[in-house]
């Protein structure tokens, strides 16, 4: 997954957040067994669930019965698949993420026990949190900045403007 990665310090890493979650819902959905599911899961941010079949009714045939039991067992079975992949898919995202943005995910209260479920889609909540406040501030702070530009201006211009009255005020 060359060249998508999760980082906190490049300007576009909100876009980088969407192109690189993006690619790995496409990568697990093409090379996971059930990864439609695992897709679906990162897509819409929720672990999907199965609707289980209605049971057959008293005095259903064996062949009914039987396709019954046999669609639970792969209810069962997908359920197992899909818990399995969920924390593969952990890894996965943590390994495209920068050293640095590692770092502040860490430092996040409650990493801990995410990091310990391998709980990926509370992951990608702490990577979204990451890359739209970093954003923010990168916005407050060009904000600021322009607005100490704006101001350095306006004060450079009155004194000018004071220096040019003093100056005119003495030649008269």
């Amino acid at each position: 997954m060359k060249g998508y990665i999760y980082d906190s310090v490049d300007f576009k890493q909100a876009d980088m957040y969407t192109r690189t979650t993006r690619e790995i819902a496409d990568h697990v959905g093409r090379n996971y067994t059930n990864g439609a599911d695992v897709r679906q899961a990162i897509m819409k941010g929720v672990t999907p669930t199965f609707t289980t079949p209605i049971s057959p009714a008293a005095g259903t045939d064996a062949g009914t019965v039987c396709k019954w039991k046999k669609r639970i067992d792969g209810i069962i079975k997908r359920e197992d698949i899909l818990e399995a992949n969920m924390k593969t898919l952990f890894s996965l995202i943590w390994g495209q993420c920068t050293e640095v943005l590692r770092a502040k995910i860490e430092a996040v209260p409650g990493f801990g026990d995410v990091s310990d479920d391998a709980d990926s889609l509370a992951l990608l909540v702490l990577l979204k949190k990451e890359s739209s406040t970093s954003k923010h501030k990168r916005t407050q702070y060009k904000q600021s900045t322009r607005q100490n530009v704006i101001s350095t201006i306006s004060c450079k211009r009155r004194i000018h403007a004071t220096r040019d009255s003093v100056i005119v005020s003495t030649t008269v």
